[in-house]
């Protein structure tokens, strides 16, 4: 890809990437805060919940970065145009199903900052995703409805998301026994 579309695509991932990058501390506090919640409470339900939720949004937090990475350095060369869209197509998942688990289970005060954040991140990644589309749809390889396809680099991306998912929880695990320990 060259020209004018590459351009769109490297600008707009940095935008994206800088954008998603600022939910940074949002994500460590609500793993942190789920999983003091699971230590803390008798409620075992409610517990493992929490951590399933805080899962679920760290997944759209690293699948986000990982797909305005993958636009901003690479900007649709052709190894990495169907790991970069499936990467947008799963955070915008991720961050769908949090919003939608979050509004029916009820919004609590705490709850309220990072439900704006993840409706702020839908709308950020619905246009994100229709610049991807508008850029690579003729391309050739490309079909919208690929998503998970046997592309190695959005399997490459798997493994990083596994690795830095694993890292993150067994942190916030750590942290949240520091703090409830003083």
């Amino acid at each position: 890809m060259k020209g004018i579309r590459a351009l769109i695509l490297r600008v707009t991932g940095i935008i994206v990437f800088m954008l998603v990058l600022s939910v940074f501390l949002e994500t460590i506090e609500r793993s942190i805060q789920s999983f003091a919640f699971f230590i803390s409470s008798p409620e075992l339900g409610w517990g493992l919940f929490y951590v399933f939720t805080s899962i679920v949004f760290a997944t759209f937090f690293l699948f986000a970065l990982f797909s305005s990475a993958l636009s901003a350095i690479f900007a649709g060369k052709k190894d990495f145009i169907n790991a970069s869209w499936s990467s947008a197509l799963l955070a915008l998942f991720s961050v769908s199903f949090f919003a939608t688990v979050t509004l029916i289970t009820g919004v609590e005060d705490s709850d309220k900052t990072i439900l704006t954040l993840s409706e702020a991140a839908i709308f950020l990644l619905i246009l994100y995703s229709l610049v991807l589309f508008l850029c690579y749809r003729k391309e050739e390889g490309f079909f919208w409805a690929n998503i998970f396809s046997r592309d190695k680099n959005f399997f490459m991306c798997i493994k990083v998301y596994l690795i830095m998912l694993a890292v993150l929880e067994a942190a916030s695990f750590l942290y949240a026994h520091k703090l409830l320990d003083s």
